[in-house]
C-alpha cells in the first residue's frame, strides 16, 4: 500500500506522434485530420501545463490525469484503505445504474432522453480519506454518521405502498450483475455508501445497520483531496463545451474529458495478470484478493487474477474513491428520476434517463446537470421498449421510436 502526496513531476509534453491517440482521442482520431490533430494536441498540452504547472503530460490520457490531481492534492499525506476494506468497497456496488425501468404495458408518443454533462467530475468532492484513522464498526446495531463518509452493511427493506423506482442496488445470485428492487415488501442485503443511506432514509425504507466502514469526517482538514483537480478540471471543460462546434473542439473537449474519466478508471483497476476461462458460473473456484470474474458472450466465465501493479497504479490504486464518486452519481441520477411520476420513467443509462414525457428541463451550461440530449415523437403512442439496448439503439439512430 502506497501513501499518496502532493507530487510536482513537471516535464515537456510529447509530441504528437508520441502520444496514445487513441487514449486521447478515442474514436474521433482515425477520422481527424492530421493538421486539426496537431492543433488540437497543441490546446490539451497548453491549457493543461496553464491548469496543473506541476504536472506532466504523457503519452496516455490516464496517466497524465492522475499526475494533474497528484499536483493539485492538499499538503497532506492520503495513506490508502487497509485491505479488507478494499475488498468490500470495491465489489459492493455496480459503477452505474444501467436499467430498463418502464412498467407492463406503458405506451407513449414521446421519447425525451437528458443525460448529465460529464456527471462524475461533479462528484470528486468529499471523498473517503484514511488521514487520521479508519474505524472498523462491528456494533451490533452501528449507529448511521452523515459526518463521516463510509460503507454500510445494510438488511433494506421496500416499503408497503411504495410506487416508485427502487432506491439502491441488490446483487443477484451470480454476484456479478445487479437488480434494483422496488416491490413493496421486498427485503435484502447488500454495502451502501453513506449517500445511499441518506436516499433510503429520506424515503422512510426500512434499514437495520450491521456492519460499517467509516473514515475521516468530512470537515477535517485536508478530507476533499480532489477539489482543486476538480475544479480546474471544471473550467477547462466548461470553456470547451461553450467553444463553437469545429473538428478541433471536438477533439480538444474528448481529450479533456479522457483526462478525468480514464484518470477515475485507474483509481478502481488493478492490472491483470493470469486469466483462467470456465465453462459455467458454478466451475469458478473461490475468488482471492483482487481477483474478478466475468461472463463471456458465449456463456463461459473468466477469473482474473492482478498482476504487480507499476509506480502510479500502486498511488493511485484507490477504489475507495472511484466507489465513492460511482455512488454518488448513482444516487443523483435516481433522485432525477424521482422527480417525475413513475410512469414517466423508462430507462436508466449510467448519466442518462429516458422518458416517456419530456419535462421540458432547461439546459444551464453547468457541469454535472441534466440537459436534454434528444427527443423523438410518432403519431401515434407505441409500446416501451423493456430493455435498455433498445433506447440506446435509439439514441444512436440505429433504431426508430
Amino acid at each position: 500500500m502506497t501513501t499518496l502526496t502532493r507530487r510536482a513531476t513537471p516535464g515537456p509534453a510529447p509530441q504528437l506522434a508520441d502520444i496514445d491517440r487513441e487514449s486521447w482521442f478515442g474514436p474521433l482520431a482515425p477520422l481527424a485530420d492530421t493538421d486539426d490533430l496537431a492543433r488540437a494536441w497543441a490546446l490539451v498540452a497548453a491549457q493543461l501545463a496553464a491548469a496543473f504547472p506541476g504536472a506532466r503530460l504523457y503519452r496516455t490520457s490516464t496517466l497524465t490525469g492522475a499526475s494533474c490531481a497528484e499536483s493539485a492534492l492538499p499538503t497532506r499525506r492520503y495513506p490508502p484503505a487497509c485491505d479488507a476494506a478494499r475488498a468490500v468497497i470495491r465489489t459492493a456496488a455496480p459503477q452505474h445504474r444501467q436499467q430498463a425501468t418502464a412498467l407492463p404495458g406503458a405506451r407513449s408518443a414521446i421519447l425525451a432522453l437528458y443525460d448529465r454533462r460529464l456527471a462524475y467530475l461533479r462528484h470528486l468532492r468529499h471523498l473517503p480519506t484514511t488521514m487520521g484513522h479508519t474505524e472498523h464498526d462491528h456494533f451490533s446495531h452501528p449507529v448511521y454518521d452523515p459526518t463521516r463518509p463510509g460503507w454500510y452493511r445494510c438488511t433494506v427493506s421496500v416499503p408497503a405502498g411504495w410506487g416508485h423506482i427502487g432506491l439502491v442496488h441488490a446483487a443477484n445470485d451470480d454476484d456479478t450483475t445487479w437488480r434494483w428492487p422496488d416491490a413493496p415488501g421486498d427485503t435484502f442485503d447488500g454495502w451502501y455508501y453513506w449517500r445511499e443511506l441518506a436516499l433510503l432514509q429520506e424515503h422512510a425504507w426500512p434499514v437495520q445497520l450491521h456492519e460499517a466502514w467509516l473514515f475521516d469526517p468530512r470537515n477535517l482538514r485536508g478530507a476533499d483531496p480532489l477539489r482543486l483537480f476538480a475544479d480546474r478540471m471544471r473550467l477547462l471543460l466548461a470553456a470547451a463545451d461553450a467553444a463553437p462546434p469545429a473538428p478541433v473542439a471536438s477533439l480538444v473537449r474528448y481529450a479533456l474529458r479522457a483526462v478525468v474519466l480514464r484518470f477515475l478508471g485507474l483509481l478502481h483497476r488493478l492490472p491483470v495478470g493470469a486469466v483462467e476461462t470456465y465453462a459455467s458460473y458454478d466451475d469458478l473456484p473461490p475468488e482471492g484478493p483482487g481477483d474478478r470474474s466475468a461472463l463471456l458472450p458465449d456463456g463461459r466465465w473468466q477469473l482474473l487474477h492482478p498482476a504487480a501493479p507499476d509506480s502510479y497504479q500502486a498511488r493511485w490504486y484507490r477504489p475507495e474513491w472511484s466507489a465513492a464518486i460511482w455512488a454518488a452519481s448513482r444516487v443523483a441520477i435516481t433522485r432525477d428520476a424521482l422527480l417525475l411520476p413513475r410512469p414517466a420513467v423508462a430507462a436508466i443509462d449510467a448519466d442518462a434517463l429516458y422518458l416517456l414525457a419530456d419535462p421540458g428541463w432547461a439546459d444551464t451550461g453547468r457541469i454535472g446537470e441534466l440537459r436534454p440530449s434528444g427527443a423523438w415523437t410518432r403519431g401515434s403512442p407505441r409500446a416501451a421498449p423493456r430493455d435498455l439496448a433498445a433506447y440506446r439503439a435509439i439514441a444512436h439512430d440505429r433504431e426508430g421510436w
